[in-house]
């Protein structure tokens, strides 16, 4: 089979509308945040990653009509995580919609000196080791700061609203005078973060 290209060729079906055009998009009821393939590298970038006690908002208006909304995202804990070491923790984070109870508010460790600092986490069970549940460990470049954890999760849940807000925040002990200006000691970063609705 022959094709012949002109030159002269106009495009036949253009967007006249785009108000329309994005409305109907969203109208399919799945968007989804993605990053360029240049950060999927591994992030050792220490002016990139959240600090000490600090929240991100993901806001997402003009929802389609829906049942329900799933979040999913890649959480890297960074470094020096404690988790409920009564000396050097705890060390927390948390993922909710503003206005609910959170999807999940928890410890994570990198610390493995269980014995001497008491460093488990919470997560996925209490007295967890460090790391466990992780996807990935010692991935991301860390490995000369205790290390770094890569977890999967998604969360499925009853949403009806035209509009939401989805937090992602952290409350670390460590070096907190410190950490505000950097995030030598404890930092935390997402990937591949995407919402759903049906």
């Amino acid at each position: 089979m022959n094709s012949r290209v002109y030159s002269t060729y106009k495009t036949k079906y253009r967007i006249a509308n785009w108000a329309s055009y994005d409305r109907a998009l969203v109208g399919r009821g799945d968007v989804t945040l993605w990053m360029s393939p240049e950060a999927i590298a591994a992030p050792y970038d220490r002016d990139h990653f959240v600090r000490v006690d600090a929240s991100i908002a993901l806001s997402l208006i003009r929802l389609p009509a829906h049942a329900s909304m799933t979040v999913s995202f890649d959480l890297y804990i960074l470094k020096s995580w404690d988790g409920d070491s009564p000396t050097f923790g705890p060390d927390r984070w948390n993922v909710g919609l503003a206005g609910s109870p959170a999807l999940l508010d928890t410890t994570f460790s990198n610390n493995f000196k269980t014995d001497t600092d008491r460093s488990v986490q919470s997560y996925p069970s209490p007295a967890s080791a460090p790391q466990t549940g992780a996807a990935a460990v010692n991935t991301l470049g860390y490995g000369f700061w205790f290390g770094d954890a890569t977890y999967h999760f998604t969360f499925t849940f009853s949403h009806t609203m035209e509009s939401a807000i989805v937090t992602f925040s952290s409350s670390l002990y460590e070096g907190k005078a410190e950490q505000a200006r950097s995030t030598r000691d404890e930092s935390w970063g997402l990937d591949n973060v995407g919402v759903t609705v049906r």
